[in-house]
């Protein structure tokens, strides 16, 4: 079992996304592969075109390579990819 810090701090491009909130609600239930990044948005491949998507306001089930799902709220995942793999997250509990 992985921390969340490190599954934070790990690259998402070519992982499997769903979107399950938004607060726009034409992403909701959206799947694909990750396959762009940038600071305030996420690229994702659905098969049949890529949806850029706003991370901030948006909750994702990530799926690891191993076959774990994962819920994470995309406001930790704002910032550039490159800083957040450096960003130490503070444990709160």
């Amino acid at each position: 079992m992985r921390c969340l810090n490190t599954v934070l701090q790990d690259i998402l491009v070519g992982k499997k996304a769903v979107i399950v909130k938004s607060r726009n609600p034409s992403y909701l239930n959206l799947s694909g592969t990750i396959i762009d990044e940038t600071k305030e948005t996420i690229t994702i491949d659905d098969g049949v075109k890529r949806r850029m998507i706003i991370k901030r306001g948006t909750t994702f089930h990530i799926t690891l390579h191993d076959g774990t799902v994962l819920e994470i709220d995309g406001n930790m995942l704002v910032g550039r990819p490159e800083d957040r793999i450096k960003r130490r997250l503070r444990r709160r509990w």
